[in-house]
């Protein structure tokens, strides 16, 4: 897995076990866990050592695939093993506690989000008038995968969609992807630009 990681002077390669992270204490910014909690033989022990190593209000990420969470899943659905394997992992509640006990808590994330809205009201002041919460982020995330040209079945396996479908919504939402689709579509003899619908439609529109 590390053979697989960019070299770049941005990112450090460490051999480390959970239990005993190479970083000193409160050093971290960020905790990232992605599917990692079933390969952890102490999970109590993994989550103070987390906490000893990130700086005070630091953040912990979990993305795993929990008990009871994903027989409508995708994935699942190809490679129904899965679940049975998956049904060994930690639960969600057991996750929270032993996090809990480590000094973390469920709801550090809307407090880290209000922080950062903040600082970045000072460079856009229009953000303080916006309501942004986790789940705009979620979408936004969605969003800017999509036209970073991520195919939408890997959008829809990340955000936990259990079926395609849902995902769907984000390409409804997208009127970059319209147009070109419709540019695709425009004939041959048609003169480029922009449709300008004359005044009265407008105004007819406008009074639906």
């Amino acid at each position: 897995m590390r053979a697989h990681i960019p070299r770049r002077p941005g990112i450090r390669v460490l051999a480390g076990d959970a239990s005993t992270l190479p970083l000193p204490d409160g050093s971290a910014d960020g905790a990232w866990l992605s599917l990692v909690l079933h390969h952890i033989p102490d999970l109590q022990a993994a989550a103070v050592e987390i906490r000893r190593v990130l700086r005070p209000g630091a953040p912990v990420l979990i993305r795993q695939g929990f008990p009871g969470r994903v027989e409508r899943n995708e994935f699942v659905r190809w490679f129904p093993e899965t679940e049975r394997m998956v049904d060994t992992n930690p639960s969600v509640e057991e996750t929270c506690r032993v996090f809990a006990a480590a000094g973390f808590s469920r709801d550090a994330l809307e407090r880290r989000l209000a922080i950062y809205i903040l600082t970045a009201g000072r460079a856009c002041p229009s953000l303080r008038e916006k309501r942004i919460t986790l789940h705009v982020l979620r979408h936004t995330s969605a969003m800017r995968l999509l036209h970073a040209g991520v195919d939408i079945t890997v959008i829809a396996l990340w955000l936990g969609h259990e079926q395609v479908e849902t995902t769907q919504i984000y390409l409804h939402a997208d009127l970059a992807l319209k147009e070109k689709a419709l540019a695709r579509t425009t004939p041959v003899n048609t003169s480029p630009g922009r449709y300008q619908p004359p005044d009265t439609l407008l105004a007819f529109l406008e009074a639906l």
